[in-house]
């Protein structure tokens, strides 16, 4: 049987099989990051779609220069590693060019595709390597998982000055091992592929970047289309990389979660090879047979056949999230459990007065009374942390769980109350913007938005959340919020009939809303509930 030569569509994977598809799969063949990705990204569509874009990337060049040390002209921004891939094979197919298997595919494809015959090599250490020629490799290698230490390969590098190396890091940010990788060193015969395809789940954008000295990104410059990377891609990978918890979660997570997939095949009779980062490879006697099996059992895996010394001998597995990972939209109605905390009291909580969206942080008493509330009573865990990107939000959420959101949605924050913000609450009766306020619940305040518009949003805001864990697989959430906007979510979702303002929520309450199949939910549990005993 001929496979496609990218694997990861398990749609025409069945069709292939004549297997009929699940409505759910367990998808381990896309070897993408399953950790959730920060929240709230709103691109400036008219200027991304009517303006050329920036052709040198210069914001995204200076942003890069800070996070990889390099200096920004020896950065060179690409339409993905492919492009990356291509404009060097442009300038290397006349010379003898060696590639690392097995590897990626696409290196022989554009080194053929300019006239190129290159050779392949397994063993980096004992072969012979090309003066005046080039070596192409993958570190961490995709299929395998295998790394060469940095420093291994800068004295390699440096041992064969005519000899240039690409190396494609695209898997660097998974690696969750002790091997820690170095820190970037500009060499005048290394080019360092970067990509932020997979970290950032970005596969849509085609965007990455080229890491080389400055003399070597001139001259690939001078090749690459005009106007490459698009606006919305430009625009997507500076909000992406802003999150700079995500590659410290993204470890955390592998450190834990790679083990554990790992043993489990083991212990299903599979030998596996070692590997440092989110995929490995098992062996098989007959990967046909076996990807067949898997796949009538809702189990989806990459083949090994287009990778010159496996051809077939092994399947690759990728560590997703625990919960199933639908391969399409038909698992929309997944159940999903989601946990709705109040954030602990705030310094304007305590001063009494209407905080709105101003960004105040929580009070001592408040930390403190957080603490003891955490020392009496454990909150449900869960698959994905979310919180109000507020800063009373996000410092609850950390208290509580001991770690940094995973998502941060901005249609959770607190209704934004212009002119009133910051008034204490024994004087709001007699303002004439509270009153009028209250009376028209479709008139924005002054300054700020109308109470049916901060209802719409924060509920269009919790929905896209529902939709993001149903797609992503997610069956249990938690997440810190303001009173208001709990209130707002209850009053919509919840299967009891309490008008908004009278639902209790103390500060370090929780409510857990359980979503069905059908979109419907039910009130699960409210707890604290020694912290609603207080109330009564």
């Amino acid at each position: 049987m001929e496979f496609r030569p990218h694997g990861a569509n398990p749609e025409k994977l069945y069709q292939q099989f004549g297997i009929p598809m699940p409505e759910r799969v367990f998808d381990f063949s896309t070897n993408t990051n399953a950790v959730a990705q920060r929240g709230g990204f709103s691109p400036d569509l008219r200027a991304a779609l009517e303006d050329y874009p920036d052709d040198d990337c210069a914001a995204l060049r200076a942003f890069l220069s800070k996070t990889t040390g390099a200096a920004p002209e020896d950065i060179l921004v690409t339409s993905g590693s492919n492009e990356s891939i291509y404009l060097i094979a442009s300038y290397e197919k006349d010379r003898k060019n060696l590639i690392l298997q097995p590897t990626y595919g696409e290196y022989l494809r554009a080194l053929e595709n300019f006239g190129a015959a290159p050779c392949n090599i397994f063993d980096l250490r004992a072969a012979k390597l090309p003066q005046g020629g080039s070596v192409w490799l993958c570190n961490p290698c995709n299929p395998t998982g295998s790394f060469i230490p940095d420093a291994e390969l800068d004295g390699i590098a440096a041992s064969h000055p005519r000899t240039l190396f690409i190396v494609d890091e695209a898997y660097r940010d998974f690696i969750w091992t002790e091997e820690e990788p170095l820190p970037y060193r500009p060499r005048p015969n290394v080019i360092r592929l970067r990509s932020l395809t997979k970290t950032y789940n970005l596969c849509g954008a085609r965007i990455g970047y080229i890491l080389a000295d400055a003399s070597v990104t001139e001259r690939l410059k001078k090749r690459q289309p005009s106007w490459s990377v698009s606006g919305l891609a430009q625009q997507a990978a500076l909000f992406f990389l802003a999150d700079d918890a995500l590659l410290r979660r993204t470890r955390d997570y592998y450190a834990e979660e790679m083990p554990r997939l790992i043993s489990a095949v083991n212990g299903a009779g599979f030998a596996t090879l070692p590997t440092c980062v989110n995929y490995f490879l098992a062996r098989t006697d007959n990967d046909e047979k076996l990807i067949r099996f898997l796949l009538e059992r809702a189990l989806v895996v990459r083949h090994t056949r287009n990778f010159p010394g496996l051809e077939g001998k092994f399947v690759r597995i990728a560590a997703r999230t625990r919960g199933r990972r639908p391969a399409d939209r038909r698992a929309e109605g997944l159940p999903v459990r989601i946990c709705l905390i109040r954030h602990a009291l705030s310094l304007a909580n305590a001063e009494n007065v209407w905080t709105g969206q101003r960004d105040v942080p929580l009070s001592p008493r408040g930390v403190a009374e957080q603490r003891a509330i955490c020392a009496r009573f454990a909150y449900p865990r869960a698959e994905l942390y979310f919180s109000s990107p507020l800063a009373r939000c996000t410092q609850s959420l950390e208290l509580i769980y001991g770690r940094e959101a995973d998502y941060l949605p901005a249609a959770l924050s607190e209704c934004s109350l212009g002119v009133l913000e910051g008034r204490p609450y024994t004087n709001l009766d007699d303002d004439p913007n509270y009153t009028a306020w209250l009376a028209a619940p479709d008139r924005p305040v002054e300054g700020g938005e109308s109470f049916n518009g901060f209802t719409e949003r924060v509920c269009a805001g919790f929905e896209a959340l529902l939709s993001r864990c149903r797609a992503a697989g997610v069956s249990t959430a938690a997440g810190t919020m303001h009173g208001n906007v709990m209130r707002a979510l209850l009053h919509r979702f919840a299967d009891r009939n309490i008008p908004h303002g009278e639902w209790r929520i103390p500060n370090g309450g929780m409510y857990v809303l359980d979503f069905k199949t059908d979109g419907s939910a039910a009130l699960w549990s409210t707890a604290p509930d020694f912290l609603f005993a207080q109330e009564d």
